[in-house]
């Protein structure tokens, strides 16, 4: 009985170990990095971290909310911020041990999963190449927030 379980376990394993590999590697980031503050699904944590869902992608319609993702996966975010949980003031680390592929692939989760239904029609997926050039362009997380307010200013302005 022990032989039959043995062949039958192993191809169950097989089939788990497959869909994991398959599972989004944006995804996967986002769980690894993110998720313990922002909460599973990008929620947010009411007076630790804001939410994520729904509320990036909108800054993509503007020309340089383009840049706003990916540098703050590089460099963080600090000081305080508006947001439909209320205000945080806080810092958020960057992640600039993510390789440019990496980075890509996280910031093509936040938007593309998490943040779709508020993204710019015809929205492009950002590249590794996109994403290290902006390495040319190095922001801290002070000159994030200011960025970050720059653009909800225009965007409330439309």
């Amino acid at each position: 009985m022990a032989a039959r379980f043995f062949p039958a376990a192993l191809g169950a394993a097989l089939v788990v170990l497959a869909g994991v590999a398959q599972a989004d590697p944006g995804q996967a980031l986002f769980d690894k990095h993110c998720a313990i503050c922002h909460q599973p699904g990008g929620v947010g944590a009411p007076g630790y971290a804001p939410p994520l869902a729904d509320t990036v992608g909108q800054r993509l319609a503007l020309e340089e909310g383009r840049d706003y993702v990916p540098r703050i996966l590089r460099a963080g975010i600090s000081g305080p911020i508006d947001t439909t949980l209320g205000r945080f003031n806080g810092a958020m680390p960057g992640f600039a041990q993510l390789s440019d592929a990496e980075a890509a692939q996280l910031a093509n989760y936040v938007l593309g999963a998490l943040n779709a239904s508020v993204l710019p029609a015809g929205f492009v997926p950002y590249t590794a190449e996109e994403v290290a050039a902006l390495k040319a362009k190095p922001a801290s997380a002070p000159e994030n927030r200011k960025l970050r307010e720059r653009l909800d200013a225009a965007l409330k302005a439309r």
